[in-house]
């Protein structure tokens, strides 16, 4: 820096004591004060006789006094210029942390005859980085990151590589779309540019799967909130995993609770109030005697109705007994095919069925339940099968261990969480009915072929009712030509050494 001759000395104090944010004052060559503006009185409390003629080491901390004042002028002598951040004294004794310029100054001839000092305060400054830096790197719980305006990861705390795994360098500059569920690219991109889009002027709230850098799906809780420059955007994730996981797993268990009081309710109603009426009728029609082939068929389709009534009224007693909070065994499942095959012996015979079942494995189930279902919906695929061209039913059995990664993120929200998932898929050759009907096929007395066929309508409410006991669910999918295929999705886990577990709830 050169002195400027065009403006007078007076001009020149004018000029620095209008500038009353920064400390700006003069020294010469050694480092001993010859000016000082007005700012340097406010900000380090001396007045101007205070310290004129005497060495700016006054300004230093004791133990930075004998060293670092020789080494800042040094420093700017050989680089041009010293610029640092660090602590500086005020008259009283208290301490700020200063942002420091230290120039050498320059005559015309290019001979050094002092130094210029710019010190501003940024204390506030240095707290609130203090602050960003222990959110960023000692808070625990809550992966905590920044993001630049178009969403790419600028800064990644410690808590961040803990929670979801990656460091920092393997996720710098990398989109908030890698934390997002699903192999649609485009999709997650979208996802984030509408986020970032609430987020904008407000901050934004939500829940939902994301995933870790294994890969494995948690529920996360995030928040992202716009910098105050609009240049960026702080998030914040919480893993929330467990939490609701216990939520869903009340909500499920409160729910099946007042349904099976419900339903034991009506069966003591239906056992004691509605079978003794129908037996009586069914009894009573027994014994007449008809006097026209007219009143012959009328008995006979009474006796008929009579004996679908006590049909339902059994089905809903058995749908009561199908309850929560069951032991789990581990169950060989051939060996529940093989007793549901058996049970159903005759009518496979009869309709000249074929059944193809492959290795089902060992599973955590309720022994009893299970194999209910299974009768279920292998006897429901007998009742529909085809009719029309005389085919032959076919009905297949399979299973599979799927990880929860695969298993479609609405059906995962309804199951208790685990790591993998058991499918058992039963599809056969039968009538098929319209896809908008598929949820509906396991609502109580829901039959959509009419009373063409066999049954009561509770046959998959049964199914719907053992899959949720074992905090699973089922699916039915079907297409004209193509049949009926029934999905259930239960959870899958080993139940240790002696291969029980005392219910159905509070499993990982």
């Amino acid at each position: 820096m050169y002195m400027e001759s065009a403006i007078s000395e007076k001009e020149h104090q004018l000029l620095l004591d209008a500038i009353k944010d920064h400390a700006i004052f003069m020294m010469d060559t050694e480092g001993y004060i010859s000016s000082w503006n007005e700012g340097a009185a406010r900000l380090k409390g001396y007045e101007e006789a205070e310290v004129m003629g005497k060495h700016f080491r006054m300004l230093f901390r004791r133990e930075d006094q004998y060293e670092r004042p020789d080494m800042e002028m040094k420093e700017a002598l050989e680089h041009g210029k010293y610029e640092e951040d660090w602590w500086r004294l005020r008259k009283d004794g208290s301490l700020f942390w200063a942002h420091c310029i230290l120039q050498p100054i320059f005559d015309d001839d290019k001979k050094h005859i002092g130094f210029a000092k710019i010190t501003s305060d940024i204390t506030q400054e240095k707290r609130a980085n203090d602050l960003n830096d222990f959110l960023m790197n000692e808070t625990t719980g809550y992966a905590i990151f920044l993001l630049d305006r178009k969403g790419k990861i600028a800064k990644w705390s410690k808590a961040a590589e803990d929670i979801i795994g990656y460091t920092e360098k393997e996720v710098a500059g990398k989109s908030l779309s890698i934390f997002y569920p699903g192999k649609n690219e485009q999709e997650n991109r979208f996802a984030v540019e509408r986020h970032l889009a609430k987020a904008l002027n407000n901050r934004y709230e939500a829940e939902g799967w994301k995933v870790k850098k294994n890969g494995s799906l948690f529920w996360a809780s995030y928040i992202v909130t716009p910098l105050h420059n609009k240049d960026g955007y702080v998030v914040m994730i919480r893993d929330l995993t467990d939490k609701r996981t216990f939520e869903q797993e009340h909500k499920v268990n409160t729910a099946l609770t007042a349904s099976n009081s419900q339903l034991e309710h009506f069966a003591f109603l239906s056992s004691h109030q509605l079978k003794e009426p129908v037996r009586k009728i069914s009894v009573f029609c027994s014994m007449l005697e008809a006097d026209s082939p007219r009143q012959a068929k009328l008995i006979s389709k009474i006796l008929k109705s009579c004996d679908r009534a006590r049909e339902q009224l059994d089905d809903i007693l058995q749908l009561s007994l199908i309850r929560p909070n069951k032991p789990l065994t581990k169950q060989d499942l051939n060996i529940v095919m093989e007793n549901v095959l058996e049970s159903l012996s005759e009518t496979i015979r009869e309709k000249h069925a074929v059944i193809e079942c492959g290795t089902l494995p060992s599973a955590p189930v309720i022994p009893g339940q299970i194999e209910q279902l299974m009768q279920n919906l292998i006897g429901n695929s007998l009742k529909y099968c085809c009719t029309a061209d005389n085919a032959i039913p076919i009905i297949r059995v399979d299973a599979a261990v799927v990880q929860k990664e695969n298993i479609d993120g609405e059906l995962l929200n309804s199951m208790k969480h685990t790591e993998e998932y058991l499918q058992i898929r039963v599809q056969d050759n039968g009538i098929a009915f319209e896809q908008a009907h598929s949820t509906k096929i396991f609502d109580l007395f829901t039959r959509l072929h009419g009373v063409d066929y066999e049954g009561t309508g509770i046959g998959l409410a049964i199914c719907k009712r053992v899959a949720e006991n074992h905090g699973g669910a089922i699916r039915a999918f079907s297409s004209e030509g193509e049949g009926t295929l029934f999905v259930l999705t239960l959870p899958y886990f080993d139940l240790g050494e002696n291969g029980q577990a005392m219910s159905t709830t509070g499993m990982d």
